[in-house]
C-alpha cells in the first residue's frame, strides 16, 4: 500500500489499490504452499467476485428485461463503469445512437501488477467482474461484449454495446 500510495489519485483509486494489495498479498501467501500458479489464480479469482458471476448475470438479464431500451440501459452501464474505474485508469467513452464504447488505455491493476512482476494478477480483479456485464450476447436488439483486454495482451480494453438491425436482432433474439 505504501509503495503505490501515489497511485491513489482519487477515492476510487484508493479502493482499487486496496483490492490490488489484497490480491498481491494473497498470491504471495498462497503460492509457496500450493505451488500451483493456476490453482492460486483460481482461488483469488473466486474470492474477487468469481462466485458472484451467477448473480451478476441475473442482474444483467433483469436490467435488459426491465428496460424498454436495452441499448440505453447498457450504454448507461458503460458510463457507470467509467465512473467506477476513476482517475486511476485512462478511459475514453464514446456514446452514440447505434454504438457506444468504453476504451481503457491504461489499467491501474495491470500497471501495478506489471511493476511487481505479476501481470497475470490483473485478470483476477476488475477483468473478472466487468466482463460479466458485457458478455457477448444478443438481447432485445442489442449486442454487447468486451472485445479486447489489456490483461490478455491487447493494447487496450474495449467494451462495446451495439444496437442491432432488424435482421441481426431476429437472428440473436434468444440469447
Amino acid at each position: 500500500m505504501q509503495r503505490f500510495a501515489g497511485s491513489a489519485v482519487d477515492e476510487r483509486a484508493e479502493t482499487h489499490l486496496q483490492v490490488a494489495a489484497l490480491v498481491l498479498a494473497s498470491h504471495t501467501a498462497l503460492l509457496p504452499w500450493l505451488r500451483d500458479e493456476q490453482e492460486v489464480l483460481k482461488i483469488i479469482g473466486e474470492h474477487m467476485g468469481g462466485r458472484t458471476h451467477a448473480l451478476l448475470r441475473f442482474l444483467l438479464r433483469a436490467t435488459k428485461f426491465l428496460h424498454r431500451d436495452g441499448y440505453a440501459a447498457l450504454s448507461a452501464r458503460l458510463r457507470g463503469l467509467q465512473w467506477d474505474l476513476g482517475r486511476g485508469f485512462e478511459t475514453e467513452l464514446q456514446l452514440g445512437l447505434r454504438e457506444s464504447t468504453l476504451t481503457i488505455t491504461r489499467c491501474f491493476y495491470h500497471d501495478l501488477f506489471s511493476e511487481v512482476g505479476q501481470p497475470q494478477l490483473a485478470a483476477c480483479c476488475c477483468c473478472s467482474q466487468d466482463k460479466v456485464w458485457f458478455e457477448s450476447a444478443h438481447y432485445k436488439g442489442v449486442e454487447a461484449g468486451r472485445t479486447a483486454a489489456i490483461s490478455t495482451g491487447d493494447p487496450h480494453c474495449c467494451f462495446r454495446v451495439r444496437r442491432l438491425g432488424a435482421a441481426e436482432a431476429a437472428g440473436g433474439a434468444g440469447s
